[in-house]
């Protein structure tokens, strides 16, 4: 292999991480052998996004109290934290945002109230 193939590879593989980059070999040797081309799997993430955008708009509540993740842009989830022994944070929050995306799990913890961040989020303001 060449340097400078070898190079770039290694500037690509570093935010992913090598372990990732052996499951997606071993994913794309399978695809290969069930003769599944690349334009077939891009066409197929395509559309189970757009699936999910649709479950996501679909979910019960106010649309506009859909948090997008900052990190990944994947929707958030809002749940009350330290109201029982199995939620405690150990501080004095109220409320989380929890990252749907299991490869991100971002969180973002408030010391206000699901009912004050929902309000907050109707009216476009910063929680």
């Amino acid at each position: 292999m060449r340097k400078k193939t070898e190079a770039k590879i290694k500037v690509m593989v570093e935010p992913i991480g090598f372990g990732f980059l052996q499951t997606m070999i071993t994913f794309l040797k399978e695809a290969k052998a069930s003769r599944i081309s690349t334009r077939q799997l891009i066409a197929y993430v395509e559309a189970e996004k757009a699936s999910r955008q649709e479950k996501v708009v679909g979910i019960k509540g106010h649309p506009k109290e859909l948090m997008r993740c900052p990190e990944c842009d994947a929707p958030m989830s809002l749940q009350p934290v330290n109201f029982s022994k199995g939620s405690r944070t150990g501080d004095k929050s109220k409320a989380v945002h929890s990252c749907i995306n299991e490869d991100c799990r971002n969180q973002i913890f408030y010391n206000k109230t699901i009912k004050e961040i929902k309000i907050n989020l109707r009216k476009h303001k910063e929680i």
